[in-house]
């Protein structure tokens, strides 16, 4: 209820909003302080349902704000707030259309808002009452004065409709047999002398018999006031004598009976409607659930002890401001826009939503939003209720961890392990990677239960369960799955290799003794066996079934150690583990070397450059080629040390060629894609220039296509830094990857390098003399040189040559030659063909 409240008295004004706000929210108070201004506000909005006005104002009266509304016919319900002793002040306002005045008492405002509801309402009844007619069963045996009156209203009162009936039993007929079905009368008018049944024995029938509530009026003959008395002990609303002139008083006489009935009845719902008011407020004041009202801005009203005790805010520090000043921060602003526009379409909104309480604690909360609605079906306020779900996600989560880990450790248990690799497989699937569960048991654990007591046992399990967890990746899954056991599972592995290397990490960690609370110290040596997806199993179960056979095989072969469920990957691992251990120390002694192939110009047959290509020189003795050690090292990182001497030791080359006089255009280095990804590409061929003294222009780098395509912008970002440097730049093996014109076009490439099987099979496959002309007029379009690698016979270069190709490269001219080697074919090459 919108209510204009006109009081000149500021403590009596607040103490009235206080009140209102506190207790009966849903009446919203607009204050002003004259008559002026309460003139003014009912002039710019007709939103208001009822008036409240002091009776005595600064500017005026009360009574002047009454008689300008009904002058003015502004359809509100007008209440006037007198003071104690000014009961004819009252009486004047009421006969001025007032619908309630209300005396200033010292304990008026709990009473006031009911006196507020009780107004609207009768204000509200009687336009309805006075639109229609009133239907009246008259019940009268003499013909005459029957007729006499039915013409009388007929002419002077047409809207009270009579229903003639002339006996008692009539009367019975046409209404009905209980209060609680409907009747199409609004009154029983009974004449007193009837036949059979008289009036008082009717009324008796009707009241106490059928216990009707509708209006009954008694018409008695003068000097009958023993039968009035009687009726009015049944229960009649009123009664009317027969006198001359009677007919004059019957209509108005009949409105007001049924007027006062209106009225009781209006009270008889006043009375539930408090009664409903004050249970509402038992239950806001009382209830558990936190409840606020807020108005459409949104502003909170109301909020009840429930509220402040869950968020921790006085009732006064909330009243006023926006309800999402508790907003946690966890949701997007998408979610508030879906739960506006549910409560905006729907009216309402339900679910769980994560708030703040004044000491910063988050916590959830699952709330009920409603909007209310007036008669007109219009919103006017917004209704939140909500319970604090803190101790259930407490309780769901203690039970999420009493299910899925281990009591002791907190590790994952087996249920959630078996989900683990589950994910893990479906993961490894889509990306076409393989999934390693390696399963670690104990060796000898029991002896220490035996020695030290189970309660030194678990402290030990727990130490070693905190070293394994801390030691393993974020994305590695550590369970326990009873006893001594542990399963460690390993995801996106691309060689098997990668667990071989992560069991013997783990093996080489339980070496470290663990100090047990006693002081004492322990080694807890472990056996591990490796099963992986897809190759020995395709479910969680099988994985963790065939991991268990594998580690029994290896406490079968001494403890300590490792092994795989196919002995062949086991071989296999330890050979690639053995590999990357000896490229390790080959590096630190410097068993590496650089073969230079020359670069020939295929017009002049001029040596311009030459590529570097990295050897190893193991154990001084074999020379092995970059096919059987550079995979392992980049899978390791071994790369990024190698590439950088690599680029160091070509540069220095160079630098020396050059000084003796061996004018090559340029040296070209490869670029592993790991060296691009992880390592600072820019300042290493930054830090090689600057160390050799090689000018830029004298070094060209070479990429391949799947560099270029798989780092997309990044590769981008890097080539120009480059560039920059004044480098030139190559694609190696193009033709191989995915490169579309699309794409080369956007990177500063000089160069295109022919892979080699396109070129060696030029003489037999058309099709692959298509692709190399195609790749040869795409790169002179694009002002790019090429390069033709494998050339081993007269017939590809001369082939070569007619499609323009500026370079070649390969066993027909020389193989790849060491430092002194390359410097004697140099001189020989060049004093053939006239160029020294």
């Amino acid at each position: 209820m919108r209510v204009l409240y006109i009081e000149d008295n500021a403590v009596d004004a607040d103490l009235t909003r206080r009140y209102f706000q506190q207790h009966h929210a849903m009446i919203e108070l607009d204050i002003v302080s004259s008559l002026a201004d309460g003139m003014v506000k009912l002039s710019q909005s007709h939103d208001y349902h009822l008036l409240l006005t002091d009776l005595r104002l600064p500017d005026g009266s009360g009574l002047e704000a009454l008689s300008w509304v009904r002058q003015r016919g502004v359809p509100i319900s007008v209440v006037i707030l007198t003071g104690q002793g000014d009961e004819a002040s009252s009486l004047a306002a009421l006969k001025q259309g007032a619908d309630e005045y209300v005396v200033k008492r010292n304990d008026y405002l709990p009473g006031l808002a009911a006196s507020l509801f009780s107004a609207l309402a009768r204000f509200r009844s009687v336009p309805k009452y006075l639109s229609r007619h009133i239907r009246v069963l008259y019940v009268e045996h003499n013909p005459y004065d029957a007729d006499l009156a039915l013409r009388f209203m007929a002419t002077h009162a047409p809207y009270i409709e009579l229903t003639l009936v002339s006996s008692a039993s009539d009367v019975l007929d046409r209404l009905p047999e209980q209060s609680s079905e409907p009747t199409e009368f609004d009154l029983v008018l009974i004449d007193y002398r009837l036949p059979g049944k008289d009036g008082l024995e009717l009324v008796r029938e009707l009241r106490h018999t059928r216990q009707l509530t509708l209006p009954l009026v008694l018409i008695t003959g003068q000097g009958s006031e023993e039968v009035i008395a009687q009726a009015l002990h049944l229960g009649i609303d009123d009664f009317i004598s027969k006198h001359d002139g009677y007919l004059y008083e019957l209509a108005a006489f009949l409105e007001k009976v049924c007027r006062t009935s209106e009225l009781r009845k209006e009270h008889r719902e006043l009375l539930k409607l408090n009664a409903a008011l004050r249970q509402a407020q038992a239950v806001f004041d009382s209830t558990s659930e936190g409840v606020l009202i807020a108005d459409l801005k949104p502003t909170i009203l109301a909020v009840n002890k429930a509220y402040t005790e869950i968020t921790g805010y006085a009732e006064a520090e909330v009243l006023g401001k926006n309800p999402g000043f508790i907003k946690s921060g966890r949701h997007h602003r998408t979610f508030y826009q879906t739960l506006w526009k549910s409560l905006a379409e729907t009216g309402s909104w339900r679910g769980e939503i994560w708030n703040r309480r004044k000491t910063g604690e988050v916590f959830p909360q699952f709330l009920s939003l409603n909007t209310v609605v007036n008669e007109q079906g219009q919103a006017t306020h917004y209704v939140g209720i909500f319970n604090d779900l803190s101790y259930q996600k407490e309780s769901e989560q203690r039970l999420q961890t009493l299910t899925h880990y281990d009591p002791l450790t907190q590790l994952p248990n087996r249920l959630l392990l078996l989900s683990r690799i589950d994910h893990a497989i479906d993961q490894a699937e889509g990306q076409d990677r393989q999934v390693a569960v390696l399963y670690l048991d104990l060796d000898r654990f029991k002896n220490i239960n035996d020695s030290y007591g189970h309660q030194e046992g678990d402290g030990c399990l727990k130490a070693l369960a905190q070293r394994l967890s801390h030691h393993l990746g974020k994305e590695d899954t550590l369970a326990r799955t009873g006893g001594d056991e542990f399963i460690v599972v390993l995801e996106g592995l691309s060689h098997p290799e990668r667990a071989a290397q992560k069991a013997e990490s783990l093996l080489e960690l339980m070496q470290k003794p663990i100090v047990l609370s006693s002081g004492l110290e322990v080694v807890c040596a472990a056996s591990i066996g490796i099963s992986l997806y897809p190759q020995d199993g395709t479910t969680a179960t099988e994985l963790i079934q065939y991991a268990d056979t594998a580690m029994n095989q290896a406490k079968s072969l001494g403890r300590n150690t490792y092994r795989f469920f196919t002995e062949e990957l086991t071989i296999q691992a330890r050979c690639r583990l053995d590999l990357e251990n000896s490229i390790r120390k080959a590096l630190k002694d410097n068993e590496f070397v650089l073969h230079y192939q020359p670069v020939i110009d295929a017009h002049t047959q001029r040596v311009v450059g030459a590529e570097a290509l990295v050897r190893w020189h193991q154990n001084k003795q074999n020379l092995l080629g970059p096919d059987r050690f550079i995979p392992v090292a980049e899978e390791c990182g071994l790369i990024i040390p190698l590439g950088r001497w690599v680029l160091r030791q070509a540069c220095q080359q160079m630098r020396h060629w050059l000084d003796m006089g061996i004018h090559l255009e340029f040296m070209a280095v490869n670029l592993s894609g790991v060296q691009f990804n992880l390592g600072s590409v820019e300042q290493e061929v930054f830090e090689a220039l600057q160390r050799s003294g090689l000018p830029p222009s004298f070094l060209d780098l070479e990429l391949t296509e799947s560099i270029i395509m798989n780092y997309g912008s990044q590769s981008l970002s890097v080539m120009n830094k480059l560039k920059e440097q004044g480098v030139s730049l190559s694609i190696d093996d193009f033709g191989t990857g995915y490169s579309s014109l699309a794409h080369l076009k956007n990177f500063p490439v000089d160069r295109l390098k022919i892979d080699k099987r396109f070129v060696q099979s030029l003489e037999e496959q058309t099709k692959d003399m298509a692709i190399v002309t195609t790749i040869i007029n795409m790169a002179h379009n694009l002002g790019m040189k090429v390069v033709a690698e494998g050339v081993e016979t007269q017939a590809q270069q001369a082939l070569l040559k007619q499609l323009e190709c500026e370079f070649f490269q390969g066993f027909y001219f020389s193989r790849a030659l060491d430092e002194d080697a390359f410097a004697d074919w140099y001189a020989a090459h060049s004093s053939k063909y006239h160029h020294s």
